[in-house]
């Protein structure tokens, strides 16, 4: 906190203070104030309730403005997961107190006092989550796409709160392994943006969250072989502006033969050819791919 504080008395009567009260919400302080100086002369009291005292045991305001010159004399730490904007008087509040020590004071006139905010602007912090991958899968048949998924984020107290699923093509499907153990299953029923997109149940932990990336397994629409583009998006808590984030798979279908649908109709029966005729009857073959 960059902090600036003198006094005009000139005759060495008067003893300077600052309290800090840092703002409120409703769930208490959005964070609390330290010091990285070790300073026998002056002390920083925490009062509770997000208020704080600087004070100078030993010396005169020259001690308590020298002191908060120097770099890391008060320092503003948020709460955990607070992000907002205290702007003026919403801000950090500081009051600085002169208090008359002389023999002779004139009543009502023995402390005088000057008010100033810290405006503070706390943004929220990347979650540094990333997924990277692509995947190979035959046409028709259930492929496990899970090892080629790699997905990490830096925090261990932060989970992926949610995950959904975009691209499935119509007609493809995906199964899994859900929070209960139990194999989860779903078809895409549509292109549009509603119907294509699955949401996977929540997850209580990280590791539930592993389980069902690692055995995720995806097929293709019925005898389709076009390429397609997973999306997927993931959503940690606590929510904020970089909670969502989305990734995108590829999926490259290899293209196998389909087994065509012969059917023929069968006996053939008819009269045999005498000498002079040539009788003949029509073979009923129908053939589809």
């Amino acid at each position: 906190l960059q902090i600036s504080v003198s006094s005009p008395d000139k005759d060495g009567s008067e003893s300077l203070s600052l309290e800090l009260t840092v703002p409120s919400d409703s769930e208490g302080p959005v964070g609390s104030l330290t010091s990285d100086l070790v300073n026998s002369d002056v002390v920083l009291g925490d009062n509770g309730g997000g208020t704080y005292s600087v004070t100078v045991s030993e010396g005169g305001p020259d001690v308590l403005g020298a002191f908060l010159a120097s770099e890391g004399a008060l320092n503003f730490v948020p709460r955990v997961n607070f992000t907002g904007e205290l702007e003026g008087g919403a801000g950090i509040q500081v009051e600085a107190t002169s208090t008359e020590t002389g023999s002779a004071i004139d009543p009502g006139f023995a402390t005088a006092s000057s008010v100033a905010h810290i405006s503070v602007f706390v943004t929220a912090s990347p979650y540094n989550f990333n997924m990277t991958g692509s995947s190979i899968i035959p046409e028709d048949v259930m492929t496990d796409i899970g090892e080629d998924i790699e997905w990490s984020y830096s925090s261990e107290t932060r989970r992926v709160r949610l995950l959904t699923l975009r691209g499935l093509p119509e007609g493809a499907s995906l199964r899994y392994t859900a929070y209960n153990g139990q194999e989860a299953s779903h078809t895409s029923r549509g292109e549009n943006a509603v119907q294509n997109k699955y949401t996977f149940p929540g997850f209580n932990s990280k590791d539930e969250f592993a389980t069902a990336i690692s055995s995720l397994a995806i097929q293709s629409a019925p005898h389709s072989d076009e390429d397609f583009v997973l999306i997927f998006g993931v959503t940690l808590e606590p929510a904020n502006e970089h909670s969502y984030e989305e990734f995108s798979h590829p999926v490259t279908v290899l293209a196998r033969a389909d087994q065509p649908t012969l059917v023929v109709v069968s006996p053939l029966a008819m009269v045999q050819n005498l000498e002079g005729e040539s009788k003949s009857a029509s073979l009923q073959i129908s053939v589809s791919s």
